[in-house]
């Protein structure tokens, strides 16, 4: 379903309505989901990884914030958009410190988790038991902040011979 309407000074309520319409989870034309919380704010994430050998080791890009933020923030003048916002739209944003990219690794009985995020110019990373610290290298692509956060966790490295692909 499209909707090409042009948002005029009430596109906060188009938005909300657009979105409630999917009963509060929706997943868009590229695969990013929207998640409506009960505090009528939103989680909006994509896959930016998934590991060919282990479906169970990926990374997505996430962010949680009000709409009128998510309208300003992407920019949002049509619903149309909200339909083609994409992984790459998510990462530009996480490169201006607005979006988390989140490594997890779920094994039979272990769920681990380690979420990045830009902060004044420098890289923080926060477990599931909500511990920070700052990150001391830079990490750019996602096999890195997979080996990063098997290395935090002391989980086995993956090794050179490891196939990533980049979901898009």
């Amino acid at each position: 379903m499209y909707y090409t309407i042009i948002l005029q000074p009430t596109y906060m309520k188009s938005v909300y309505k657009y979105l409630e319409y999917h009963t509060g989870y929706y997943s868009n034309l590229q695969d990013v989901e929207f998640i409506m919380l009960d505090n009528r704010s939103l989680c909006i994430c994509a896959n930016w990884w998934v590991d060919n050998k282990n479906q169970n080791n990926y990374i997505e890009l996430a962010i949680e914030c009000t709409y009128f933020k998510f309208v300003k923030l992407f920019e949002i003048t049509s619903l149309l958009q909200i339909e083609l916002l994409s992984a790459d739209a998510l990462f530009e944003k996480y490169k201006s410190g607005h979006t988390e990219i989140c490594c997890s690794i779920d094994e039979p009985g272990k769920f681990y988790s380690l979420s990045f995020q830009l902060k004044h110019n420098y890289l923080w990373a926060t477990d599931n038991m909500n511990d920070s610290h700052k990150v001391q290298m830079q990490l750019e692509t996602a096999a890195e902040f997979m080996e990063y956060t098997k290395q935090h966790l002391g989980l086995p490295q993956l090794n050179k011979n490891n196939r990533y692909r980049v979901k898009h």
